[in-house]
């Protein structure tokens, strides 16, 4: 799920990208038409109109990709939080050694910061697409403050969730380790007792 979050940020990216300069092209074509020009208004408002689609996709995708990518970072905490738990209870259960709870709650304790990164990360990079949002206010000179900044933040962005997600990856696959030696702990304990599997 994290790579295809990934790619779903990457694609957020390529279309915002692909929006241009909105704000500005809507300015020109408004000072056009103030200026009588209709032929270099009409060219001006059918650029401005495809930008301002192109806009409504970006901005409708990059929600979805938002909370996708919110709900995927959820669901690595919401893993380590069941299964450290699971790791207590067996352990209780059968008297295994205290070690075998702590390393759980320890992998959970190391993963959380790089979920909780991915979470503010994508809110950030929104928060900075909100800014530079034009069409809610048709402030365009704000809008184009805020554009570049958000263009960076969501490059610099898509480079932070791929760390996060490969590090929340790593934390995943050490957990599921620690749980199949839990798993083995079990099974000897299970077979000395003379318990079925």
């Amino acid at each position: 799920m994290a790579s295809v979050a990934v790619m779903l940020l990457a694609i957020t990216l390529i279309l915002g990208l692909r929006i241009g300069d909105v704000p500005e092209v809507a300015e020109r074509a408004r000072v056009a038409k103030n200026a009588g020009d209709e032929a270099r208004y009409l060219e001006l408002k059918e650029r401005s109109d495809a930008g301002v689609l192109a806009l409504s996709n970006h901005r409708i995708f990059a929600i979805g990709v938002a909370i996708f990518v919110l709900f995927v970072n959820s669901m690595s905490i919401t893993y380590f939080v069941g299964t450290s738990r699971w790791c207590r209870e067996v352990g209780e259960t059968y008297a295994l050694d205290h070690n075998f709870a702590e390393q759980a709650q320890s992998y959970k304790r190391r993963n959380f910061p790089w979920a909780l990164l991915g979470m503010l990360t994508v809110l950030f990079i929104a928060g900075f697409g909100a800014a530079s949002d034009w069409s809610v206010d048709g402030d365009v000179e704000r809008a184009a403050r805020w554009a570049m900044p958000h263009l960076v933040s969501a490059c610099v962005g898509l480079g932070i969730m791929v760390v996060a997600f490969y590090f929340q990856a790593l934390k995943l696959h050490e957990q599921g380790n620690h749980i199949a030696r839990i798993m083995d702990e079990v099974a000897r304990i299970r077979k000395e007792r003379g318990l079925s599997d």
